[in-house]
Protein backbone atom coordinates (compact mmCIF):
# COMPACT_ATOMS: atom_id res chain seq x y z
CA UNK A 1 0.00 0.00 0.00
CA UNK A 2 1.13 3.72 -0.08
CA UNK A 3 1.09 4.09 3.43
CA UNK A 4 3.80 1.04 3.57
CA UNK A 5 5.57 2.50 0.88
CA UNK A 6 5.65 6.04 3.27
CA UNK A 7 6.71 3.46 6.10
CA UNK A 8 9.76 2.54 4.30
CA UNK A 9 10.77 6.38 3.19
CA UNK A 10 10.08 7.01 7.18
CA UNK A 11 12.68 3.55 7.79
CA UNK A 12 15.20 5.73 5.47
CA UNK A 13 15.26 8.64 6.87
CA UNK A 14 15.60 7.24 10.34
CA UNK A 15 12.47 7.95 11.86
CA UNK A 16 10.21 4.71 12.51
CA UNK A 17 9.69 2.81 15.10
CA UNK A 18 11.16 -0.21 15.74
CA UNK A 19 13.15 0.04 12.51
CA UNK A 20 15.56 -3.22 11.90
CA UNK A 21 18.70 -1.50 11.00
CA UNK A 22 20.73 1.05 13.00
CA UNK A 23 22.08 4.60 11.35
CA UNK A 24 25.35 2.65 10.62
CA UNK A 25 23.39 0.49 8.53
CA UNK A 26 21.64 2.76 6.75
CA UNK A 27 24.40 5.43 6.22
CA UNK A 28 26.01 2.10 4.37
CA UNK A 29 23.39 1.90 1.94
CA UNK A 30 22.44 5.50 1.25
CA UNK A 31 26.65 6.19 0.39
CA UNK A 32 27.82 6.12 -3.21
CA UNK A 33 29.83 3.01 -4.17
CA UNK A 34 32.74 3.77 -6.17
CA UNK A 35 33.17 4.62 -9.11
CA UNK A 36 29.73 6.04 -9.79
CA UNK A 37 30.05 8.62 -7.07
CA UNK A 38 26.56 8.99 -7.17
CA UNK A 39 24.37 5.26 -6.63
CA UNK A 40 24.64 3.92 -3.34
CA UNK A 41 23.10 0.16 -2.44
CA UNK A 42 19.57 0.74 -4.44
CA UNK A 43 19.85 4.58 -4.00
CA UNK A 44 20.99 7.99 -6.26
CA UNK A 45 21.99 10.54 -4.29
CA UNK A 46 22.06 14.06 -6.11
CA UNK A 47 22.16 17.37 -4.49
CA UNK A 48 18.90 19.59 -4.53
CA UNK A 49 17.74 22.81 -2.67
CA UNK A 50 15.10 21.68 -1.63
CA UNK A 51 16.53 18.82 0.26
CA UNK A 52 18.96 21.16 2.00
CA UNK A 53 22.04 19.53 0.39
CA UNK A 54 21.54 15.97 -0.39
CA UNK A 55 18.76 13.93 -1.50
CA UNK A 56 17.94 10.43 -2.14
CA UNK A 57 15.82 8.96 -4.62
CA UNK A 58 14.63 5.80 -6.23
CA UNK A 59 11.96 4.39 -8.42
CA UNK A 60 11.48 1.44 -10.64
CA UNK A 61 8.79 -0.66 -12.77
CA UNK A 62 7.69 -4.19 -13.41
CA UNK A 63 6.39 -2.88 -16.52
CA UNK A 64 3.11 -3.14 -15.25
CA UNK A 65 3.23 -0.13 -12.30
CA UNK A 66 5.72 2.56 -11.38
CA UNK A 67 6.58 3.76 -8.03
CA UNK A 68 8.90 6.72 -7.09
CA UNK A 69 10.23 8.09 -3.64
CA UNK A 70 12.52 11.28 -2.95
CA UNK A 71 14.13 11.34 0.69
CA UNK A 72 15.89 14.85 1.91
CA UNK A 73 17.31 13.54 4.86
CA UNK A 74 18.57 16.78 6.68
CA UNK A 75 14.99 17.96 6.31
CA UNK A 76 13.37 14.51 7.62
CA UNK A 77 10.94 14.31 4.92
CA UNK A 78 9.70 12.02 2.13
CA UNK A 79 7.75 12.03 -0.57
CA UNK A 80 6.53 8.90 -2.08
CA UNK A 81 4.05 8.36 -5.17
CA UNK A 82 2.96 5.20 -6.99
CA UNK A 83 0.46 4.12 -9.74
CA UNK A 84 -0.58 1.10 -11.38
CA UNK A 85 0.55 2.22 -15.15
CA UNK A 86 3.87 1.57 -17.14
CA UNK A 87 6.76 3.91 -16.18
CA UNK A 88 5.85 5.81 -20.26
CA UNK A 89 2.54 6.91 -18.28
CA UNK A 90 3.61 6.49 -14.64
CA UNK A 91 6.67 7.84 -14.46
CA UNK A 92 5.51 11.35 -15.14
CA UNK A 93 2.65 11.00 -13.42
CA UNK A 94 4.13 10.28 -10.30
CA UNK A 95 7.25 12.49 -10.66
CA UNK A 96 4.68 15.38 -11.41
CA UNK A 97 2.82 14.13 -8.14
CA UNK A 98 5.70 14.09 -6.21
CA UNK A 99 7.35 17.34 -7.56
CA UNK A 100 3.84 18.91 -5.90
CA UNK A 101 4.52 17.56 -2.70
CA UNK A 102 7.93 18.91 -2.16
CA UNK A 103 7.03 22.29 -3.70
CA UNK A 104 4.12 22.17 -1.31
CA UNK A 105 6.00 21.62 1.82
CA UNK A 106 9.51 22.53 1.48
CA UNK A 107 9.56 25.14 -1.22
Amino acid sequence: SILDFARYASFHLGTAENAPLDAAALKFLHTPVPPSGEYGVGWQRVERSWAGGTALTHNGTNTMNYAVMWLAPDKKFAAVAACNIDSGIGAPACDAAVSFLIGKFLK
